[in-house]
């Protein structure tokens, strides 16, 4: 479902949005306060919209759960929650039937690969699957197994899937096809396209399947988001059991740094408050098993400290555990990264500009660019994103589609 920006009076969207905040905060011993005060205006589609925009329904619904709210709510508004629910229960139940059939068909295969994301979160951070959704299940293989992986992702009933032109966003400027009306590329053109541009190959199922599709990754990262890719990562592994099997993961200090550098590198344009909230997660869940001094030097090693550091002011601001403060402190921040930091942030991250048309789009894309070059991201390729930004809005904006007289 496409979200949708909803028509909210600013002060009451505002309450909306701090009774959210509240729900995600480690104690969360100020969401029975908020509700109390402000449950008469409190715009409950609203709050689910945001919820699910951010993938935190089932954390924020886990929450009302916890301090007795929801059979505090109207009898409809308790119906959209165990629809949450519900929803949420089955496809953790089609996840893992998922993992544990490519468990098997990989090992029987002697493929080594890692469990990444959405249901390592789960298993590490969250006591019911329910709470966090994801919806496919990452993979990562060594770059020479992927054929090898592909074949076995086929065999048991998967499909390569190939996007529409218009939706491939991260194909350089100058090598978009010029046709760019509602047409799939070939899977060959795809796949060279992925192999140059991406760092995964998403592979579907039938409508009917109930399984889940799989992302296979031959790196964590998307070309360029580091400078280099870290070859490193087989290095910084742990093993994590869950339903009976054994699977492989990131190490505590490499899990921190890839959801840092997820975060940081998705940009303000697709912030997710369910990122940050994984995030907090695991500085809490570490605390203990992993020191600074090899945080450091593992940021070191991916050239990724920045990441770390804008993630960690990021969940401060936000949601402000107390673990927060511990790494915090030891982070150095310039002056560069604390005046782009504050460049974008400006216009809010947990909603979309309120303002439409051309200067909503400006907004977000300032925005964007200060938040890649306070990440150091270079700033030649900073530029060339926001230029190609600014284009594909023309384009949309001002060129006739395919077919239009």
């Amino acid at each position: 479902m496409q979200y949708k920006v909803l028509k909210t009076p600013l002060q009451t969207r505002n309450i909306n949005q701090d009774f959210v905040l509240a729900s995600l905060n480690s104690d969360g011993e100020a969401l029975p306060d908020l509700f109390a005060e402000h449950k008469e205006i409190l715009d409950w589609d609203w709050i689910f919209a945001f919820s699910q925009r951010h993938k935190i329904s089932g954390i924020f619904v886990n929450s009302l759960e916890k301090f007795g709210i929801v059979d505090r709510l109207p009898r409809e508004i308790q119906n959209q929650i165990d629809l949450i629910k519900r929803r949420a229960q089955q496809r953790a139940a089609r996840a893992g039937f998922t993992l544990q059939q490519l468990h098997e068909a990989l090992n029987k295969n002697n493929i080594s690969f890692l469990v990444l994301k959405g249901s390592v979160f789960i298993h590490d951070l969250y006591e019911e699957p329910a709470v966090r959704p994801y919806y496919d299940i990452d993979l990562l293989v060594p770059p020479h197994l992927v054929d090898k992986t592909e074949g076995i992702l086929v065999s048991l009933g998967y499909k390569f899937y190939c996007p529409l032109i218009r939706t491939f966003d991260c194909i350089p400027l100058g090598r978009t096809p010029k046709s760019m009306g509602e047409k799939c590329f070939t899977s060959q053109v795809t796949r060279k396209l992925f192999k140059r541009f991406h760092n995964h190959f998403p592979y579907v199922l039938p409508r009917e399947d109930r399984r889940l599709p799989v992302d296979l990754h031959w790196q964590l990262f998307r070309p360029g988001v580091l400078k280099t890719e870290p070859a490193s990562v087989w290095n910084h592994t742990r093993e994590i059991k869950f339903d009976n099997l054994t699977f492989t993961t990131l190490s505590p200090e490499a899990s921190l740094l890839y959801l840092a550098t997820k975060i940081a590198a998705d940009g303000p344009e697709d912030f997710s408050l369910g990122r940050v909230c994984d995030f907090c997660g695991y500085l809490k869940f570490f605390e203990g098993k992993t020191d600074l001094q090899t945080l450091e030097k593992t940021a070191g090693e991916w050239d990724a400290k920045n990441y770390l550091s804008l993630s960690l002011r990021l969940a401060k601001k936000l949601l402000d555990p107390g673990t927060i403060q511990i790494f915090h402190q030891n982070i150095t921040h310039n002056a560069c990264f604390n005046f782009c930091f504050f460049i974008s942030t400006r216009e809010s991250l947990l909603m979309p500009p309120r303002r439409k048309g051309v200067l909503g789009f400006l907004t977000i894309n300032v925005c964007s660019l200060f938040w890649d070059l306070g990440i150091f991201r270079m700033p030649r390729r900073a530029v060339k994103a926001s230029v190609r930004s600014v284009i594909r809005f023309c384009q949309k904006r001002f060129l006739p589609k395919d077919g239009a007289d």
